[in-house]
C-alpha cells in the first residue's frame, strides 16, 4: 500500500486549483452531476481531487498536465510512464473506482483510484490501477440516480508497485 503526505504548500496549490477548477466549469457549461448539492460541497470535491492527483504526481515523480484547463471532463488527468492517466479520489476508505460512461470515448489509458484520509487531509493512499479497457468491461456498469458508471472495487485493481514496476524509472 502506498501513502502519500502532501506539503502544506501543495495542500494550498490543491485549494486554489479547486477552486478554480469548479468556477470554471460552472462558466464553461460542464455537467454539473452534483446538481443539488451545496456548491461549498461541490468545490470541496474539485479541492480533494486536484489533491488525489497532486499526490499521483508525487509518488510517480511527475508534474500535473493541467489542474485548471477548462472543459477536461473528457480528458486525462495527466502523463506518466508514457501513459495518459486518470485519478479518481475518494473520500471514504472504501472508495471505488468509479468511471462515468462518457469517458469511455476520452483517451485515457489508465485509471488510478486514491482515497484521502479522514483524520489528515494531506495523507492519502494509492490504492491501485486498472487498464481503461478493464474498466470498461458490461460487467462493470451500475446504475444510479445520476446516470450510469463503470465500477471496479479495491480488490480488482492492480497494485500500485505493478505501474511502476511496469513503466517506472529507478
Amino acid at each position: 500500500m502506498v501513502t502519500i503526505r502532501l506539503s502544506d504548500t501543495e495542500v494550498d496549490v490543491a485549494g486554489i486549483a479547486g477552486r478554480l477548477r469548479h468556477q470554471q466549469n460552472r462558466e464553461g457549461n460542464t455537467t454539473n452531476y452534483m446538481d443539488g448539492v451545496a456548491e461549498e460541497e461541490q468545490i470541496e470535491r474539485d479541492i480533494l481531487g486536484v489533491k488525489g492527483e497532486l499526490a499521483f504526481c508525487k509518488w510517480a515523480r511527475t508534474y500535473p498536465g493541467c489542474l485548471t484547463c477548462h472543459n477536461r471532463r473528457l480528458t486525462h488527468d495527466g502523463v506518466a510512464f508514457g501513459q495518459r492517466i486518470d485519478v479518481k479520489t475518494r473520500s471514504w476508505e472504501e472508495g471505488l473506482l468509479e468511471v462515468r460512461t462518457n469517458k469511455q470515448f476520452s483517451n485515457t489509458q489508465v485509471y488510478v483510484l486514491i482515497v484521502g484520509s479522514k483524520d489528515d487531509p494531506a495523507v492519502f493512499r494509492l490504492v491501485g490501477w486498472a487498464y481503461a479497457g478493464d474498466v470498461y468491461q458490461p460487467e462493470n456498469l451500475r446504475s444510479y440516480a445520476d446516470g450510469e458508471r463503470f465500477v471496479m472495487e479495491q480488490e480488482d485493481l492492480r497494485p500500485m508497485l505493478e505501474l511502476w514496476e511496469r513503466w517506472g524509472d529507478d
